[in-house]
């Protein structure tokens, strides 16, 4: 002691049921896939995937049985998320033993952006107003047009695709002269 040596009788690094070798995840159109790598797993009972979005309360997202293997072993979960809402979402693993104890891994972080954009074509609108947005993924679309006053003035639904797309509302020549949001 004193000297940078610490003994401890308390721990014991050969009763781990698992060594995580690599924990890690991505977002492809709509899933948050995680995947880890494991070994020397024994006496392990099963994984639990937990996911806290924005920093909020972590929640069980999915249960995995552990396959007990000593040698190199590769599991996966897709999360369901969709990509409309920009969101950061924090995933970790909840290892249980055979005998209920249980262990957290590290955190990973998956920063999911929506790269939906859209834009009014034209200034001075007369008789159409013409939109182009890029989604990403199929989705309906629903404009809504107020007045300064905040009063919904016309609406409209369109069924948008992957990739860009051009919406056009029709006769609003019909609307008072005005501002419109």
């Amino acid at each position: 002691h004193g000297r940078g040596a610490f003994r401890s009788d308390l721990f014991d690094a050969t009763s781990l049921p698992v060594s995580i070798v690599e924990f890690s995840g991505n977002h492809d159109r709509g899933l948050n896939r995680l995947r880890w790598i494991t070994e020397q797993e024994s006496s392990l009972s099963r994984y639990e995937l937990e996911r806290s979005i924005n920093a909020g309360p972590y929640e069980r997202v999915g249960t995995i049985t552990a396959t007990n293997q000593l040698e190199r072993h590769s599991y996966q979960f897709d999360d369901p998320v969709g990509s409309r809402q920009t969101a950061n979402y924090y995933y970790r693993l909840k290892t249980i033993d055979l005998d209920g104890s249980f262990t957290y891994s590290s955190v990973v972080l998956l920063q999911v952006v929506n790269k939906s954009t859209f834009e009014v074509i034209g200034n001075a609108i007369t008789d159409k107003i013409v939109v182009q947005a890029k989604l990403n993924e199929s989705q309906s679309v629903l404009f809504s047009l107020f007045d300064m006053n905040g009063r919904l003035v016309r609406k409209q639904d369109f069924n948008g695709h992957a990739g860009n797309n051009t919406f056009t509302m029709s006769s609003v020549q019909q609307l008072s002269k005005g501002v419109y949001i």
